[in-house]
């Protein structure tokens, strides 16, 4: 999947940054330093994927 950061700057100065394509806390960790370097405060609105683990899946076979 594409990664992708949208800073959205509207008229009376909010800032909005939305980040798609990242599983996991993997966002705000590629945001974090846009979100100091613009003084974004901390509230988020976490999307599904944030959900998603990072990890692979195993199986493990047991006889019976």
């Amino acid at each position: 999947m594409h990664r992708t950061i949208e800073v959205t700057i509207d008229p009376e100065g909010g800032i909005t940054i939305e980040a798609t394509g990242f599983r996991g806390n993997a966002c705000e960790k590629a945001t974090k330093e846009i979100e100091e370097a613009l003084g974004v405060k901390k509230a988020r609105k976490k999307k599904p994927e944030y959900l998603a683990l990072n990890t692979t899946a195993t199986t493990n076979r047991v006889k019976a």
